[in-house]
Protein backbone atom coordinates (compact mmCIF):
# COMPACT_ATOMS: atom_id res chain seq x y z
CA UNK A 1 0.00 0.00 0.00
CA UNK A 2 1.31 3.24 -0.78
CA UNK A 3 2.56 6.16 1.82
CA UNK A 4 -0.17 9.03 2.20
CA UNK A 5 0.73 12.05 0.83
CA UNK A 6 1.39 15.07 3.55
CA UNK A 7 1.68 18.05 1.84
CA UNK A 8 2.81 20.75 3.64
CA UNK A 9 1.23 24.44 2.04
CA UNK A 10 3.25 27.94 2.67
CA UNK A 11 0.73 30.23 4.09
CA UNK A 12 2.39 33.99 4.39
CA UNK A 13 -0.17 35.87 5.54
CA UNK A 14 -3.34 34.62 7.44
CA UNK A 15 -6.33 33.35 6.05
CA UNK A 16 -6.45 29.64 6.54
CA UNK A 17 -9.88 29.41 7.25
CA UNK A 18 -10.99 30.73 3.79
CA UNK A 19 -7.94 28.72 2.22
CA UNK A 20 -9.28 25.89 3.42
CA UNK A 21 -12.53 26.55 1.98
CA UNK A 22 -10.72 26.63 -1.84
CA UNK A 23 -9.23 23.48 -1.26
CA UNK A 24 -11.98 21.45 0.02
CA UNK A 25 -13.56 22.81 -2.92
CA UNK A 26 -10.92 21.86 -4.92
CA UNK A 27 -10.41 18.15 -3.76
CA UNK A 28 -14.61 18.01 -3.57
CA UNK A 29 -14.86 18.76 -7.55
CA UNK A 30 -12.07 16.07 -8.04
CA UNK A 31 -14.63 13.70 -6.75
CA UNK A 32 -12.83 13.10 -3.01
CA UNK A 33 -14.45 12.61 0.38
CA UNK A 34 -12.97 15.23 3.10
CA UNK A 35 -12.33 15.57 6.46
CA UNK A 36 -11.45 19.10 8.03
CA UNK A 37 -10.40 18.63 11.43
CA UNK A 38 -10.78 21.41 14.10
CA UNK A 39 -9.50 21.01 17.74
CA UNK A 40 -12.36 23.54 18.81
CA UNK A 41 -15.86 23.43 18.02
CA UNK A 42 -16.47 27.53 18.23
CA UNK A 43 -13.54 26.97 14.75
CA UNK A 44 -15.47 24.00 13.15
CA UNK A 45 -18.58 26.43 13.98
CA UNK A 46 -17.04 29.17 11.83
CA UNK A 47 -15.65 26.90 9.17
CA UNK A 48 -19.43 25.43 8.77
CA UNK A 49 -20.48 28.91 8.56
CA UNK A 50 -17.76 30.09 6.16
CA UNK A 51 -18.54 27.42 3.72
CA UNK A 52 -22.01 28.66 3.10
CA UNK A 53 -21.23 31.90 2.46
CA UNK A 54 -16.91 32.18 1.16
CA UNK A 55 -18.25 32.25 -2.60
CA UNK A 56 -21.55 32.99 -3.79
CA UNK A 57 -20.93 31.01 -7.35
CA UNK A 58 -19.62 27.88 -5.24
CA UNK A 59 -21.63 25.13 -2.91
CA UNK A 60 -19.68 22.62 -1.06
CA UNK A 61 -22.05 20.40 0.25
CA UNK A 62 -20.48 19.88 3.61
CA UNK A 63 -21.60 18.91 7.34
CA UNK A 64 -20.01 19.73 10.81
CA UNK A 65 -20.21 16.39 12.51
CA UNK A 66 -20.22 17.47 16.18
CA UNK A 67 -20.35 14.45 18.40
CA UNK A 68 -21.62 11.69 16.74
CA UNK A 69 -18.91 9.47 15.27
CA UNK A 70 -20.92 7.73 12.29
CA UNK A 71 -19.84 7.64 8.78
CA UNK A 72 -22.23 10.96 6.89
CA UNK A 73 -23.32 10.66 3.00
CA UNK A 74 -21.71 14.38 2.66
CA UNK A 75 -18.37 14.66 0.91
CA UNK A 76 -16.76 17.36 3.10
CA UNK A 77 -16.67 16.87 7.16
CA UNK A 78 -16.07 19.22 9.27
CA UNK A 79 -15.13 17.59 13.10
CA UNK A 80 -13.22 17.87 16.43
CA UNK A 81 -13.00 14.16 16.41
CA UNK A 82 -10.15 11.88 16.10
CA UNK A 83 -9.57 12.09 12.22
CA UNK A 84 -9.42 7.70 12.36
CA UNK A 85 -13.41 8.17 12.98
CA UNK A 86 -13.77 8.67 9.18
CA UNK A 87 -13.40 7.11 5.77
CA UNK A 88 -12.49 10.04 3.89
CA UNK A 89 -9.77 10.25 0.90
CA UNK A 90 -8.28 13.79 1.92
CA UNK A 91 -8.00 14.83 5.05
CA UNK A 92 -7.33 18.86 5.62
CA UNK A 93 -5.65 19.76 9.56
CA UNK A 94 -6.84 22.74 10.37
CA UNK A 95 -5.55 22.57 13.64
CA UNK A 96 -3.00 19.27 14.14
CA UNK A 97 -3.27 15.71 14.69
CA UNK A 98 -1.16 13.10 16.15
CA UNK A 99 0.89 11.66 13.44
CA UNK A 100 -0.65 7.85 13.79
CA UNK A 101 -4.28 9.21 12.80
CA UNK A 102 -3.32 10.23 9.72
CA UNK A 103 -1.81 6.83 8.07
CA UNK A 104 -5.15 5.61 7.00
CA UNK A 105 -6.04 8.42 4.26
CA UNK A 106 -4.35 9.51 1.22
CA UNK A 107 -3.54 12.70 1.27
CA UNK A 108 -3.03 14.95 4.33
CA UNK A 109 -3.26 18.81 3.41
CA UNK A 110 -1.35 20.75 6.67
CA UNK A 111 -0.07 24.27 7.12
CA UNK A 112 3.35 26.15 7.24
CA UNK A 113 1.61 29.40 8.79
CA UNK A 114 4.99 31.53 8.20
CA UNK A 115 3.15 34.74 9.19
CA UNK A 116 3.47 33.85 13.18
CA UNK A 117 6.63 33.15 14.30
CA UNK A 118 5.32 30.69 16.81
CA UNK A 119 3.07 28.44 14.21
CA UNK A 120 5.75 29.18 11.86
CA UNK A 121 7.91 27.07 14.62
CA UNK A 122 5.42 24.42 15.37
CA UNK A 123 4.85 23.68 11.65
CA UNK A 124 8.51 22.74 10.87
CA UNK A 125 8.57 20.46 14.21
CA UNK A 126 5.89 19.08 12.39
CA UNK A 127 7.66 19.05 9.05
CA UNK A 128 11.08 17.50 10.72
CA UNK A 129 8.59 14.58 12.74
CA UNK A 130 6.75 13.03 9.82
CA UNK A 131 9.93 12.95 7.82
CA UNK A 132 11.30 11.45 10.81
CA UNK A 133 8.49 8.89 11.00
CA UNK A 134 8.88 7.45 7.87
CA UNK A 135 5.40 6.88 7.12
CA UNK A 136 4.55 9.49 4.61
CA UNK A 137 5.55 10.72 1.46
CA UNK A 138 6.32 14.13 2.61
CA UNK A 139 5.60 17.56 -0.25
CA UNK A 140 6.01 21.14 0.77
CA UNK A 141 4.07 23.80 -1.93
CA UNK A 142 3.85 27.75 -1.98
CA UNK A 143 -0.15 28.26 -1.83
CA UNK A 144 0.31 29.33 -5.94
CA UNK A 145 1.67 26.22 -6.93
CA UNK A 146 -0.63 24.23 -5.14
CA UNK A 147 -3.81 25.25 -7.03
CA UNK A 148 -1.34 25.23 -10.71
CA UNK A 149 -0.74 21.71 -9.47
CA UNK A 150 -4.84 20.96 -8.39
CA UNK A 151 -5.61 22.79 -11.81
CA UNK A 152 -3.35 20.82 -13.81
CA UNK A 153 -4.38 17.41 -12.01
CA UNK A 154 -0.70 16.55 -11.26
CA UNK A 155 -1.58 16.26 -7.82
CA UNK A 156 -2.29 12.52 -6.13
CA UNK A 157 -5.82 12.57 -5.19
Amino acid sequence: MPKPQLLFIELRVSGKDRLICDIAEKFYELGNSILIYVEAHNQAYHLDQLLWTWKQESFVPHLYVQDDVSQPEEPVIISTQNPQSYNCDVLILHDPAKPETLADFRQIIDFAELYNKDKHQASRIRFKEARDSGLFELEFQKTGEFFRNMQQNTLKT
